[in-house]
C-alpha cells in the first residue's frame, strides 16, 4: 500500500564551504573561536577577545550613524536603478536624520579631540572601511603599540558614549 500525503522535505542542510574557506575563516578569528564571527574586521577583534562586546556594540553604533548619514563606502550593485532617476527630494531634513547628524557630530568632536590620528585613522578603517590593520596577522597582539592606543582610545569613546546615552 502506498504513502499517502505529501512526500516529505529533505531536511536543510547549511553549506559550510570548502575545506579551504573553513580553515581561512578559522584562521581569522583563531583558534577555539566561533569562524561565523569572520565576517568583518570588528567581529574578527570581538571573536579573539581584543575587544568588550560593550566596545564592540559602540564601534557599531558609529558605523551606523555613519552609515545612515554617508552611506555605504562600498560599491553596492543595484541593476534594477539603472535608467531610472530619482525625483523624490526631501525639502526639509527628517527627525532622524537629524538625530543621526547631531549624534555623530558630537562623537566625530569627540574622537578628533581624544584620538591620536594613527588611533583615528585605525579606527576608521576598522568601523567604517572593514580594513584589517596589519597587527590581527600577529600572535602576540597585545604588546603591538596600534593596538594598545586603539584600546584606550575605545575605552574612552565606550565612557564616552554610554554617558550621552544616560543623557
Amino acid at each position: 500500500m502506498a504513502r499517502r500525503g505529501r512526500p516529505k522535505k529533505k531536511p536543510f542542510v547549511r553549506d559550510i564551504g570548502t575545506p579551504e574557506l573553513q580553515a581561512k575563516r578559522q584562521e581569522s578569528v583563531g583558534e577555539g573561536n566561533d569562524p561565523q564571527l569572520s565576517t568583518s574586521v570588528l567581529d574578527m577583534h570581538l571573536a579573539r577577545k581584543l575587544i568588550t562586546l560593550e566596545e564592540h556594540t559602540v564601534c557599531q553604533n558609529y558605523q551606523f550613524y555613519h552609515r545612515s548619514m554617508y552611506g555605504k563606502p562600498f560599491i553596492t550593485s543595484s541593476l534594477g536603478a539603472i535608467g531610472t532617476v530619482k525625483s523624490k527630494v526631501a525639502d526639509k531634513e527628517s527627525k532622524f536624520d537629524l538625530f543621526v547628524r547631531q549624534h555623530l557630530d558630537k562623537i566625530e568632536d569627540f574622537i578628533v579631540e581624544n584620538a591620536s590620528p594613527e588611533t583615528h585613522h585605525t579606527f576608521r578603517h576598522i568601523c567604517i572601511f572593514d580594513i584589517a590593520p596589519y597587527y590581527l596577522l600577529q600572535k602576540d597582539v597585545q604588546e603591538i603599540p596600534m593596538y594598545k592606543n586603539l584600546k584606550k582610545f575605545l575605552k574612552k569613546l565606550t565612557r564616552y558614549m554610554n554617558k550621552e546615552k544616560k543623557n
